[in-house]
This record gives C-alpha cells, sequence and structure tokens, in this order.
C-alpha cells in the first residue's frame, strides 16, 4: 500500500480531498507513492498527526441535517456534531511534543497563526 493510499484511508470518514492528503505529504517531503510500510514508525505517526491536524482545522465541527417538524414534534437526521475537538487538539500538540517534531515545534502557535487574520 502507497503512502497516499494509507493516508487516504485513514481519513475515509471524514470528506478529506486528495489535495489535503499531498499538501500533508509535500510538508513532510514523502513521495506519496512510496510503500508506507518503508517509512520508519515515527514518520508514519507524525504524518497521521499531520492529516489528523488538517481534517480538525479545516473540516466543520457540525454536519448538516435534514430535519422534519409538525407541530411540537422534530425530528434531525443525518446530524454530527464533534464535541471532542478541543482534546483532539490538546493531544496532537502533546504528541508533536513528545515528538520533538521539527515541522510543527509550536503547533499552538501554528494555530494561533493561522486563526489570526493577516488584514
Amino acid at each position: 500500500m502507497t503512502v497516499f493510499e494509507a493516508l487516504k484511508g485513514l481519513g475515509a470518514e471524514y470528506s478529506v480531498s486528495d489535495t489535503v492528503i499531498e499538501i500533508v505529504l509535500i510538508g513532510r517531503d514523502i513521495d506519496g507513492t512510496k510503500d508506507f510500510m518503508e517509512l520508519d514508525s515515527r514518520m508514519r505517526f507524525l504524518l497521521r498527526l499531520d492529516l489528523l491536524l488538517n481534517i480538525i482545522l479545516f473540516s466543520p465541527s457540525s454536519t448538516s441535517s435534514q430535519s422534519v417538524s409538525h407541530g411540537g414534534f422534530q425530528k434531525a437526521v443525518g446530524s454530527r456534531t464533534d464535541t471532542w475537538i478541543n482534546r483532539k487538539l490538546d493531544w496532537i500538540f502533546k504528541m508533536y511534543g513528545l515528538l520533538e517534531d521539527d515541522l510543527y515545534p509550536d503547533p499552538r502557535g501554528l494555530i494561533t497563526f493561522m486563526s489570526n487574520p493577516i488584514i
């Protein structure tokens, strides 16, 4: 299985575009056609973290739903809300710190930078 295929499979639950996966691979200077198992375990784990970070940052915390109502009765179908975002981000930050990652030495700074408009 290639690195690209592995990351695509890991993000299958979310709507992860091929472009997001390619950006993660470019960020780590990894060839997506390389065999996933040829990477060392640290790099495989970092790629998973990078993908998860991108999913959390650029995916909505709530997905739309269809609702039907009649009188005082309401039913929502298909809605989903991720209430664990902050805990997931905390975990990611801890993992980057434990791995002493060169690409994201201070992910909290990255998040702060990305959340502040430049203009």
